[in-house]
């Protein structure tokens, strides 16, 4: 059994909330002492000549974040796809009645609405950010399985036969949180059985750097602009019929897609491999205890039809880092409830707003009746008229923060 020295901060998760936070505190303070314990085996490298299955709606937002951090001009540099207009439509027929919502960049002064990115492409500038900063350490192939409060300190223990001691652990393992759960944080959930299919595809027509979103009768379908007139998409549907998509084959699955997005861009021409997974709603109770606090979807996870979970996460972390360089030029002990807790009173509000707003979306689009249908086309062509509704819609959407948590830096 091998003992580590002290350590200042230590990060439960390689994912982008977990990489953004030690790059954070990391530039704040060359002194602090990080280190990030991953259960996988290796870094992540991007690739120019595959498309990552896996992207995010990067939010104005967040990419201030990675432009104070210095690698929003590196993936600009690689492969980034900004969307500058988004059309919602009610069902897979609604492009022929009035339950259609347009929104355009154009009308509330900005560039685009959001880019999307590669995963993987975030990861590996990130993991490169953290090689260069030195006063941050990553282990691999690290699973916890024991959390001790020692007062003055954590420890961890891990599957290797490592322990680790800390001032502050930071979880930030996704959905299925070990730190959530060997810490024993209840979590509320939002339930709904519905699985997510994601893959890449190529379309007759080009997307002209437009989002669509169809509302489908078993779920939503997203299709997000890439490059190379590629698109990606997020099918979400029941667990039945994501297995059946999952196993279909290439021809009848681009068919299939054809026809769910009223051949919008003509015919679906071709798709890379398919991947599956089931979809979650919650939001932890409480994002702290003891010398412990949740970040990203470790503390909370939504449905992916608003594209809001990374946006989600990374302002987590900005609010997290905000308050710990404060308490740090403080001289006070980082790991005091009384600091984590104004974490989770200013995150958690947030956030709970957030999965409200996003989880009614989806229980209102998912009724089928005649009569809900209809409501739903008034209400969107209703909506679709008012500039002003739209205007805030939009602004919501991109992620626009004039507040102090933005501004910290």
């Amino acid at each position: 059994m091998k003992h580590s020295n002290r350590i200042d901060v230590v990060i439960i998760g390689a994912g982008i909330a977990g990489l953004v936070l030690a790059a954070l505190l990391a530039k704040h303070s060359e002194n602090l002492r990080i280190k990030i314990l991953e259960s996988n085996k290796s870094s992540i490298t991007w690739s120019k000549s595959i498309f990552d299955k896996r992207v995010y709606a990067i939010s104005r937002s967040s990419q201030v974040v990675f432009d104070y951090l210095g690698i929003w001009q590196d993936i600009i540099s690689r492969r980034i796809s900004p969307y500058r207009k988004m059309q919602i439509f009610n069902d897979s027929e609604s492009r022929i009645n009035f339950g259609t919502l347009n929104f355009e960049s154009s009308e509330i002064g900005e560039p685009d609405l959001g880019n999307i990115v590669e995963d993987s492409l975030i990861k590996e500038r990130l993991f490169n950010l953290l090689e260069r900063l030195g006063n941050v350490s990553i282990d691999f192939n690290q699973k916890i399985e024991l959390i001790e409060n020692k007062d003055k300190y954590i420890e961890i223990s891990t599957s290797s036969g490592d322990k680790f001691r800390s001032g502050l652990l930071v979880g930030a393992d996704g959905v299925n949180s070990s730190v959530r759960s060997l810490s024993s944080i209840a979590i509320k959930r939002h339930l709904f059985d519905q699985y997510s299919i994601v893959t890449n595809i190529i379309t007759e027509k080009p997307h002209n750097e437009t989002a669509y979103q169809f509302f489908l009768e078993n779920g939503p379908l997203a299709f997000l602009p890439l490059k190379d007139n590629r698109v990606s998409i997020v099918l979400s549907t029941s667990k039945e019929q994501a297995i059946h998509l999952y196993e279909s084959s290439e021809k009848y699955f681009c068919k299939l897609l054809t026809g769910f997005s009223n051949k919008l861009l003509g015919n679906v021409l071709s798709c890379d491999s398919k991947k599956y997974f089931p979809l979650c709603s919650f939001n932890a109770k409480r994002y702290f205890v003891n010398r412990t606090v949740l970040v990203g979807d470790a503390a909370h996870s939504v449905h992916p039809l608003a594209g809001q979970g990374i946006n989600m996460g990374i302002t987590d972390v900005v609010i997290l880092s905000s308050i710990l360089k404060k308490s740090l030029s403080a001289g006070l002990d980082i790991g005091e409830l009384r600091i984590l807790r104004e974490y989770q009173r200013e995150s958690r509000s947030n956030n709970i707003k957030y999965i409200f707003a996003i989880n009614s979306l989806y229980d209102i689009f998912k009724q089928s009746s005649n009569r809900s249908k209809l409501i739903k086309s008034l209400g969107m062509f209703t909506l679709n008229r008012s500039s002003y509704a739209k205007n805030i819609l939009m602004s919501m959407a991109l992620g626009n923060r004039r507040d102090a948590k933005f501004n910290f830096f």
